[in-house]
């Protein structure tokens, strides 16, 4: 007897190619947060410094940084420090605001955002949030 996939995957998005005839499982489908994705986008989760009570589920936001290539150019030539927009129109999927301070935030609070960012943006945000703090400004 025939059935549809269980309710652990139903809606939710294959993570990997699948071949026509494969049976369904968990672990090959990549969840709720991707469910809406574009096949250009890509989710990523960042530590977000200012403007972190701007993001709501839904909302578009440009995110702002210290890209790696100009961190490590500045690092050379003096302490100045410049930002730049690293991700414009960025979709927030999940706000998360841990209870206490930790480690990964430096014993400082922050907030972590959940974005949908096209493909390209993706290396970029994640890089940058490895160099320094993050904020984010809403978009149109």
């Amino acid at each position: 007897r025939a059935s549809g996939p269980g309710p652990e995957v139903a809606g939710s998005r294959a993570a990997v190619a699948l071949p026509a005839g494969t049976i369904l499982t968990p672990s090959l489908v990549s969840g709720q947060l991707a469910a809406g994705l574009a096949p250009s986008e890509r989710v990523v989760q960042i530590p977000v410094d200012i403007g972190a009570a701007l993001a709501q589920p839904g909302s578009r936001v440009d995110v702002i940084g210290e890209s790696a290539t100009s961190s490590s150019r500045q690092a050379d030539e003096d302490d100045t420090q410049s930002s730049a927009v690293l991700c414009a129109g960025a979709r927030v999927l999940r706000v998360e605001v841990p209870e206490e301070p930790g480690l990964w935030s430096g014993n400082k609070n922050v907030t972590y955002v959940t974005l949908a960012v096209s493909g390209n943006s993706a290396s970029v945000v994640v890089s940058a949030a490895t160099h320094g703090a993050l904020g984010i400004v809403l978009s149109p």
